[in-house]
């Protein structure tokens, strides 16, 4: 079975942040994400948190906190 598909809104809810930077992360390509339609953003939860995750180790030089 897929992944669940969360909107911006409950992402940013798990995130702590805004729905706002979602979609922002989303179109500046920190984040992946999957068009249902023109209009439909949709988020894999998995695959959000893995390429922050990898995000904060390239910019910590690699190294775990």
């Amino acid at each position: 079975m897929g992944a669940k598909l969360l909107t911006a809104k409950e992402i940013a809810r798990g995130l702590n942040v805004r729905p706002s930077t979602i979609t922002e992360w989303g179109r500046q390509g920190k984040i992946p994400r999957v068009k249902v339609s023109h209009k439909i953003i949709r988020y894999d939860q998995d695959a959000v948190l893995l390429a922050l995750s990898q995000a904060g180790k390239e910019q910590n030089g690699g190294q775990t906190q």
